[in-house]
C-alpha cells in the first residue's frame, strides 16, 4: 500500500511537467516472507476450507490480493488523470511461483529452476490504440526486450551498439509470424540445498528448448510445443539439433 502510495504521488509530480515519463513499479509482493494482511488470510483461509482444498497457502493468496487491488489503485489513478489512453502499462514477473506456495501445473518445477515453472511468466501489455483488448500471442519473448520496444514505441533512437533486446512492436500489434530468435538464461550457481535449483544455462528457439546443466553435465532438450511440461528429453533421438543449439548457445555466452 505504502509503495503504491508513493508511486502516485511521483507520477502526479511528473504529470504536472506536461512532459513524457517512466516509472519502473516492483513490488516486494508477491514473495517470502509471506505476510498478508490477516483479514485478507482470514478470508482466503475460509475459501479454501469451503473448496475442501488443504494445500492452500493462505497468506500468499492474500498477498497476490494485495498486489490485484495496488495494480488497481495505479490505473485508477490514471483514469482519473485522464493519462490512461496516452499510457503504455507493461505487467510482468520475474520468476516462476514458489515451491511452497502453490504449483505451476502443467509446467515444470519453480522458482529457481531452468524448467518452465521457473522461467516462465506472465506478461500482459497494454498500449492504447495498438494494442488489441483480450489478444493473446504464444510468441516467446524475454525481459530485455522492453528497451529496444519501449525506445520504439517512444519514438527515441536506439543508440546501443550491441543488444540483446529486440523491438517487439510486431507482435503487439499481433504479427503471429514474428520470430524473435533465440532466448538464453545463464544460471551458473544455484541453490544447492534445493532439489530442484541447478546451476547451469538454457536456450530457447522457436519451440526447442535445450538445457546444459553444470554440476553432473547433464543435457536435455523438449519441444515446448508437445511437450509443455518437459517430461520427454530428446537428447538421444535429436541430437542434430541438440547439438545445434548447444553449438549456439555456446558461441552466446562467449561473446557475453
Amino acid at each position: 500500500d505504502r509503495l503504491t502510495s508513493e508511486a502516485i504521488k511521483t507520477m502526479d509530480e511528473f504529470s504536472k511537467k506536461e512532459q513524457p515519463w517512466f516509472l519502473y513499479m516492483s513490488y516486494y509482493t508477491v514473495h517470502a516472507p509471506f505476510h498478508s494482511k490477516a483479514k485478507k488470510t482470514k478470508k482466503y483461509s475460509a475459501k479454501a476450507k469451503a473448496a475442501g482444498l488443504k494445500k492452500i497457502n493462505a497468506k500468499y493468496a492474500g498477498m497476490v490480493d494485495s498486489m490485484d487491488e495496488n495494480i488497481g489503485r495505479l490505473i485508477g489513478w490514471l483514469d482519473e488523470k485522464e493519462l490512461r489512453e496516452n499510457t503504455i502499462v507493461v505487467f510482468t514477473s520475474d520468476n516462476g511461483g514458489m515451491i511452497k506456495a502453490h504449483h505451476n501445473k502443467p509446467l515444470r518445477s519453480y522458482k529457481c529452476a531452468l524448467y518452465e515453472g521457473g522461467i516462465r511468466v506472465p506478461c500482459i501489455v497494454d498500449w492504447p490504440g495498438n494494442t488489441k483488448a483480450g489478444a493473446v500471442s504464444n510468441v516467446p519473448i524475454s525481459g530485455v526486450d522492453f528497451y529496444s520496444t519501449l525506445l520504439a514505441m517512444t519514438g527515441i533512437e536506439n543508440k546501443a551498439k550491441k543488444l540483446d533486446s529486440v523491438n517487439l512492436i510486431p507482435v503487439l500489434k499481433g504479427d503471429e509470424s514474428f520470430k524473435r530468435g533465440p532466448i538464453v538464461w545463464y544460471y551458473p550457481v544455484g541453490h544447492p540445498k534445493k532439489d530442484h535449483s541447478k546451476a547451469g544455462s538454457v536456450i530457447r528457439h522457436g519451440d526447442w528448448k535445450y538445457i546444459h546443466f553444470y554440476d553432473d553435465n547433464r543435457k536435455e532438450l523438449y519441444n515446448l510445443k508437445t511437450d509443455i511440461g518437459e517430461t520427454k528429453n530428446l537428447i538421444k533421438t535429436q541430437p542434430e539439433r541438440a547439438s545445434e543449439l548447444a553449438t549456439q548457445l555456446a558461441k552466446t555466452l562467449k561473446n557475453h
